[in-house]
């Protein structure tokens, strides 16, 4: 199911038959390095990742992940709004192949996610988590509208993570 589209991109609920690049994606170096190994070594593991991670946020939420894809039909990454439980607000969360890296892919998809949670959604502020050493996510970020606020200590790896937030 579409969510949004923009001029470039389209965004829609991610489903079991994007596995393949599900894969990829989790296992770029960008992936790796910055949000962390969930042990997606197949196919299959990509499949069950999705099915048991991503789908159950359809049924209970209008927040989640997205894939994110060119008007040509290309993967591009994924885009998502999360809730954690000790965030107090949505959290913006991205991730891309590296082949569309510095192409304005992930700064069309966030600005027009941060929208739809504006205005259909109805937040008007919503957070972002990011490694000090991710200076790409920390210059994308600044670049929408986001502020430093502080840390938080991530609750599955124990990391030191930045903390931003954005009003809308």
């Amino acid at each position: 199911m579409e969510l949004l589209k923009t001029k470039r991109i389209v965004m829609r609920q991610v489903t079991t038959d994007d596995a393949f690049h599900i894969l990829e994606l989790m296992n770029s170096e960008g992936w790796l390095t910055y949000i962390g190994n969930r042990n997606i070594n197949s196919i299959e593991d990509a499949k069950n990742y999705i099915i048991e991670k991503y789908l159950p946020f359809y049924k209970t939420s209008s927040l989640g992940p997205y894939v994110i894809q060119s008007k040509l039909g290309d993967f591009v990454g994924t885009i998502g709004l999360y809730k954690r439980e000790s965030l107090s607000m949505p959290d913006l969360g991205f991730a891309i192949l590296p082949a569309f890296y510095k192409k304005g892919y992930t700064y069309e998809a966030s600005i027009a996610l941060l929208n739809y949670a504006k205005v259909e959604l109805k937040y008007s502020e919503i957070s972002a988590i990011t490694l000090k050493s991710n200076i790409a996510s920390i210059k994308l970020l600044e670049k929408l509208g986001f502020k430093k606020s502080g840390t938080y200590i991530d609750a599955t790896t124990n990391e030191l993570l930045l903390c931003y937030k954005c009003k809308l």
